[in-house]
């Protein structure tokens, strides 16, 4: 398998992972993919939008409905008046926490099954993978 199997075939079962969390407290895995990747200190849609790769169309669908599950803010930039910034409430710090907690316990356990000498080496790999890859969007 090539490189692009193998990150395809770990997208899937990380995407399995986030799908299983997500539904234990029914919210759709859209719904726990955006509120995974607000920021503590807030964030504009236009930069969600870009950061998960969707149009601002269904962001502002899946927006309204985090809004009314009360998990997200949406509130004008102070900044830019005519951008809005997205910030998790309360209930959305806890949801975010719970699903951390599901996900981080499920790669605990997966990361346990590989020899301990190949453990550090796939944080520092993943760690430069993940950077390649933002250098990369941010052509």
């Amino acid at each position: 398998m090539d490189f692009s199997e193998q990150i395809q075939e770990i997208t899937t079962h990380i995407n399995g992972i986030t799908r299983q969390a997500a539904a234990k407290h029914n919210i759709s895995f859209a719904q726990a993919q955006f509120l995974l990747r607000v920021p503590s200190e807030g964030i504009s849609m236009s930069e969600l939008a870009n950061l998960l790769g969707i149009e601002i169309s269904t962001m502002s669908r899946n927006v309204n409905k985090l809004e009314l599950l009360q998990f997200i803010v949406r509130e004008r930039d102070t900044e830019d008046g005519r951008t809005f910034k997205l910030s998790l409430t309360h209930s959305g710090f806890e949801i975010v926490d719970l699903l951390f907690s599901e996900i981080d316990a499920c790669a605990t356990e997966i990361l346990s099954t590989i020899p301990l000498d190949l453990q550090k080496r796939i944080g520092d790999v993943l760690e430069q993978l993940n950077w390649a890859f933002t250098q990369y969007r941010e052509k």
